[in-house]
Formats: C-alpha cells, sequence, structure tokens
C-alpha cells in the first residue's frame, strides 16, 4: 500500500514537474547534447524470459556533463492497461556519473516481463541541473504466454501428495474393517 502511494506521489511530482519545465527541454533535437540509444531495438520472449537491454547515452556537447542518470520505462500497446516497470525490473534509474565530449557510457538492465502483450520500452537520459531530458527510440518487446502443464515443478508434487494420502487412507481403513 505504501509503495503505490508512493509510485503515485511520484507520478504526480513527475507530471507537475513536466508541467513547470518548458516544452522545448523535452525535444530530441540536434542541439540535445546528450542522444540516448536502446538496444535491441526489437525483442520477442516468452514469458517469464529475461531480457538484457542496453541503454547507450552519449555526450554529443563539446562539454563535459556532469550528474547524468538514465531511466527505464515500460508502456503497454494493447489494452492491458499501465504496467509497473517495477515489476519488470528491480531498478528503474541508474547513476551514469560524468560523461566527457564525445564519450559514451552504457547502462545495463535485465528486464524479465510478467505480462504477455506487446509493449514498448524507451530510455531517458536526466540532467537534473538544468531540467533537460534526452528520450530514446523505442525497443518493441513482444511477450509471448506460456502455458505449461507443469509450472514450477509443481506437477509431481501436486500428483503425489494426493496419491500419498489416499494409500494412508485406504491402508488405514483396511486395517479398521479388519476383524478383530
Amino acid at each position: 500500500m505504501k509503495r503505490a502511494r508512493a509510485r503515485r506521489a511520484a507520478a504526480v511530482g513527475a507530471a507537475l514537474w513536466m508541467l513547470a519545465v518548458p516544452t522545448a527541454a523535452f525535444a530530441q533535437s540536434a542541439d540535445q547534447p546528450v542522444a540516448v540509444t536502446v538496444e535491441p531495438a526489437a525483442v520477442t520472449v516468452e514469458l517469464g524470459e529475461q531480457v538484457d537491454i542496453a541503454v547507450t547515452i552519449t555526450n554529443t556537447s563539446p562539454d563535459s556533463i556532469e550528474g547524468l542518470v538514465a531511466h527505464l520505462d515500460i508502456t503497454s500497446l494493447g489494452s492491458a492497461g499501465s504496467v509497473d516497470p517495477e515489476d519488470w525490473t528491480a531498478t528503474l534509474s541508474k547513476s551514469v556519473g560524468s560523461l566527457h565530449s564525445g564519450s559514451a557510457a552504457t547502462v545495463w538492465w535485465a528486464v524479465q516481463p510478467i505480462a504477455p502483450g506487446d509493449f514498448v520500452l524507451y530510455a531517458v537520459a536526466l540532467r537534473p541541473d538544468d531540467h533537460t531530458v534526452a528520450v530514446s527510440s523505442a525497443t518493441t518487446i513482444t511477450v509471448a504466454d506460456r502455458r505449461t502443464l507443469n509450472p514450477q515443478g509443481i506437477l509431481p508434487v501436486a500428483i503425489a501428495v494426493p496419491a500419498a494420502l489416499g494409500v494412508v487412507l485406504a491402508d488405514r481403513w483396511r486395517r479398521d474393517r479388519r476383524p478383530r
């Protein structure tokens, strides 16, 4: 409950912050000092499989940039409703640190989809000191539903426990019916 309340508060805060910052700061343009790319560009996985996502942030400005933060987000393309990216990966934001002019840094995320469907994953690089955001292009993730008769290896237990109980009860019933 506290986590959901904190997420809502963070979303409201981010929305208010975005309204306060001029829209031009969010435009991806040629004069943007940071470029963000996400690899792979598209991926298809089965439900529960892990995908490694590489986010590369490149400093395209003539100056060094301090305090960069990379942030990952996921959006559903279907009617699946909202996606909680915290369910897909343990850490949504990672510090990139400083980048000298022309240098790049790659940050890795291990993402594990928890729902089938079509999703878009994208990353942003934030420069909190001047309120600019650089946005990557979208990576599409197609998650196939995986149906299995033996999820997590539970089928032998699901069969053996009732069978063992049946044997014990049958033996007890047979003993109780024996003449004394």
